[in-house]
């Protein structure tokens, strides 16, 4: 189905007043985006049932607050990897940033650099990666990098070493998504990532390469040489042409070219290169960055990572963007956590899926995580306000969540633990 290839109204970029939340901020970014843009950033896997269980798994974990407890002084800062950072409060990796804002990630960097919040590189930004880094350190903010394997190993260590060589800090492998997340809302739209806001940093690798690991990796599509045009001007000037958002809607997809009697998903070359623990382990080696492995729901995949080399575990299910009908995110963390700790207290357990409040993030570091990522709440702050907007995002999620920890009366995240969840 073809859209209208003309915003509604032109972007400004400015914060409205009234956007004193995540909830605010996403109903405003609906109103800015095209309609294309917003059905990738906003959209999940199927009918999105997993993406709704993510957001409405912590009512089922209320606050029980503690009270004439001493919390002047307090903080909420958090040492990850050696270095400091002001709060818990990690940038997930998101592909495609050039789709909320001209300047991409990094608008995206800048907003995180100037509240002191670390951010995760997608594979598929749209950024160049050396460039990112280079915004980064102004505020002394290292970056770490999202890595989606790739089908030739030669491509993985190359990707790798692009990372070491930009000086990101550390890498996060994306583990569960095998096989491209059925979108339903993006199909029925007909969205294509457009020429604008590719994966720029997969430019150098041979392209049958690049695309069919992009493909895998569950974000992008098969993109298109960008103009520098394209580069200039950004989204308002790209989906003003008749091609840029809707351009490649009617591509047959790859796994649609088969031989008779050859089976859709099973005997696709997403499936027969996919990930699995040997390569992942040889990955781990190949680089002397701590690894992150991000997916993780169940604690027998979590304790094999470590004992495979990870330096991290982050539980989370992609957002609902892969497979509809999952346990939210939040449901496994306790369980994934306790392992860890069980087996290797000084190993981080980092928390993604469904946050939009402090309360939220004190709910998820109380059941067991050391710190949580968000994606479409700086996402939508991104589309919105730009830079600026990331930057409000990140600060009004921890002001929240300072003023829950007072509330329950914790100093500092030290003081946090399972207690402060109520037992229904």
């Amino acid at each position: 189905m073809q859209q209208s290839q003309r915003n509604p109204s032109p972007q400004t970029f400015t914060i409205p007043a009234d956007a004193v939340s995540v909830v605010d901020y996403t109903r405003y970014a609906q109103e800015r985006m095209h309609p294309l843009a917003w059905a990738y950033m906003a959209g999940a896997a199927g009918e999105e049932q997993t993406q709704a269980l993510n957001e409405a798994a912590f009512a089922r974990y209320p606050l029980r607050s503690r009270v004439l407890r001493n919390t002047a002084g307090g903080h909420c800062r958090l040492t990850v990897f050696g270095h400091e950072y002001v709060s818990p409060i990690f940038l997930a990796p998101a592909a495609a940033h050039k789709l909320c804002h001209p300047d991409g990630e990094l608008a995206t960097v800048l907003g995180a650099t100037a509240i002191g919040c670390g951010a995760v590189i997608s594979t598929q930004a749209s950024v160049d990666m050396q460039l990112l880094v280079e915004q980064a350190k102004q505020g002394n903010n290292p970056l770490w990098f999202q890595l989606y394997i790739q089908e030739d190993p030669v491509y993985t260590d190359a990707l790798i070493k692009k990372a070491e060589s930009a000086s990101y800090q550390a890498l996060v492998i994306t583990v569960d998504a095998p096989v491209n997340g059925l979108r339903y809302r993006e199909q029925r739209m007909g969205f294509s990532v457009p020429d604008f806001a590719k994966p720029v940093n997969l430019h150098d690798l041979p392209r049958s390469c690049a695309n069919r690991r992009t493909v895998q990796g569950s974000d992008s599509r098969d993109v298109k040489h960008q103009t520098s045009e394209d580069s200039e001007t950004g989204i308002d000037a790209a989906v003003a042409r008749d091609e840029a958002l809707t351009e490649g809607s009617s591509q047959t997809s790859e796994a649609t070219h088969l031989r008779a009697g050859q089976g859709t998903v099973f005997d696709s070359p997403m499936v027969s290169s996919a990930l699995g623990w040997d390569e992942l382990e040889r990955v781990i080696s190949a680089t002397s960055l701590p690894v992150i492995l991000k997916g993780i729901l169940h604690p027998d995949d979590a304790i094999e990572g470590l004992k495979r080399g990870a330096a991290g575990i982050m539980v989370s299910n992609h957002g609902g963007r892969v497979l509809d009908g999952m346990v939210s995110s939040l449901d496994c963390l306790a369980e994934v956590a306790q392992a860890v700790k069980a087996y290797k207290p000084d190993v981080p357990v980092f928390f993604d899926g469904g946050i939009r409040s402090g309360s939220d993030i004190l709910k998820a570091l109380a059941l067991g995580a050391d710190a949580i990522m968000i994606a479409r709440p700086y996402l939508y702050g991104l589309a919105v306000g730009g830079a600026s907007g990331v930057a409000h995002i990140l600060h009004l999620l921890k002001t929240e969540l300072e003023m829950a920890m007072v509330l329950c009366g914790c100093r500092t995240l030290a003081d946090v633990d399972k207690s402060l969840i109520h037992s229904l």
